[in-house]
């Protein structure tokens, strides 16, 4: 709806045009009736008025036309933004049941035994204290430390995916890193990493390789795995292993071999 300073202008000037146009029709008409010559400044008058109307017409018409632009402009703006703020809490709505599920899972484990049965590996209910004694090992010397979650699978056609042999993915893995770093098992069947003075690129190579070793044994595998390194993705243990089950999350939407690396904190 217009306001009133955004009325069409044929609506303004319609009633002046035809009391111009029809005063130029009497002029004319007079003075071929025999009427003063000087009668004929009335038609010239009118038409000055008549071009005027319609030169001012054709100037509100484009303001009009500009304004609607501009709404137009402010509409799209809008909906883009919409879109990205629902895209936004879909995403932290994901997170947040995945970091729901893996809570549960930890309180489920906890005060179990050291070791895991199948992988003889540390059980993920130790990773947080390892990687705050490391981290603060690191603050201490400034050096970087890595975190990395893995997860193998056999084949990504079965829904759900089979999961990879436990033994066999860990003796590859514990091959792979140096003896001063340490693996552990994941509570949801997956592994995690944890690299003395190594930074995201560091990390990325151990990946790799690990990776190639699994092809090797067997090539329907797959390896996705999330990285997260102290200080460049967060200060403080807890953050850092939050940035690594993000990124890990990020690679699982992949049906490949697949390492997403946490992006950098501002």
């Amino acid at each position: 709806m217009l306001s009133g300073d955004q009325t069409p202008s044929t609506e303004r000037t319609t009633p002046l045009s035809v009391v111009a146009a029809a005063v130029a029709a009497g002029s004319c008409a007079a003075v071929a009736l025999g009427a003063p010559v000087a009668l004929l400044a009335l038609p010239l008058l009118a038409a000055v008025v008549l071009a005027w109307t319609a030169i001012d017409a054709s100037r509100r018409i484009r303001r009009l036309d500009q304004e609607l632009a501009g709404r137009e402009r402010d509409i799209a703006t809008l909906e883009l933004d919409l879109a990205t703020e629902a895209e936004g809490r879909r995403a932290a709505e994901s997170r947040l049941a995945w970091r729901t599920r893996l809570a549960s899972l930890r309180r489920a484990r906890r005060g179990e035994t050291l070791l895991d049965p199948e992988s003889g590996l540390l059980l993920e209910f130790w990773l947080p204290t390892a990687v705050h004694s490391r981290i603060a090992s690191g603050r201490r010397r400034l050096t970087p430390v890595a975190v990395a979650m893995i997860e193998v699978v056999e084949d990504l056609e079965c829904d759900p995916p089979q999961a990879f042999d436990a033994g066999r993915a860990s003796e590859l893995l514990q091959a792979t890193i140096r003896e001063a770093d340490t693996a552990f098992r994941l509570d949801e069947g997956g592994f995690a990493v944890l690299l003395e003075d190594t930074d995201d690129f560091g990390a990325l190579r151990v990946i790799k390789r690990f990776g190639e070793a699994i092809s090797v044994l067997s090539p329907r595998a797959v390896v996705r795995a999330g990285v997260a390194c102290y200080p460049a993705h967060g200060l403080q243990h807890a953050a850092v292993l939050d940035r690594a089950d993000e990124a890990l999350e990020q690679a699982r939407r992949w049906r490949q071999h697949r390492i997403e690396v946490a992006p950098a904190e501002h």
